[in-house]
């Protein structure tokens, strides 16, 4: 019969064991079992990172974005937060991205076809903008433009 003390020291030095193979198995004791240790890996240039992605062969692309931060002007800053999602296909080649935006007050979102083989942009505006855009030089300001004057 095996009393309490012998067993604690049995399963003591099993556990002790399975951890020693268990680190040898890894290589951090510096015992190799069969030439089995863990040999580090080198780190790839960025040459051999861009080869890499060219032999990759994409099918469908699902993707989410994400805008934070903020726009600076001649009188006032605002922040400029926004989120959307998008699908890029390969056969036909297309992107549809769908966004929104807010920013100082406005929110706006909008959604974008770009048929590729097509060469074809669609943009649909869900919310009417009031944006004015200061004129260039020798054009005349816009009706928009002149009303803020």
């Amino acid at each position: 019969m095996m009393t309490r003390r012998t067993a604690t020291w049995v399963v003591g030095s099993l556990l002790i064991l399975a951890g020693m193979l268990a680190l040898s198995a890894c290589g951090a004791l510096g015992v190799s079992v069969s030439g089995l240790a863990a040999k580090p890996t080198a780190t790839p240039d960025a040459k051999t990172i861009l080869a890499n992605l060219q032999k990759v062969q994409y099918k469908d692309i699902e993707f989410k974005l994400t805008l934070a931060g903020s726009t600076s002007g001649s009188s006032s800053s605002a922040a400029v937060s926004g989120d959307g999602s998008g699908v890029i296909t390969m056969s036909p080649k297309r992107a549809q991205i769908s966004f929104n935006v807010t920013s100082g007050g406005q929110q706006f979102a909008l959604d974008t076809i770009e048929d590729i083989d097509g060469n074809t942009v669609y943009v649909k505006f869900n919310t009417a903008l009031s944006l004015v855009f200061p004129p260039t030089s020798g054009s005349s300001p816009t009706p928009a433009a002149r009303s803020a004057r």
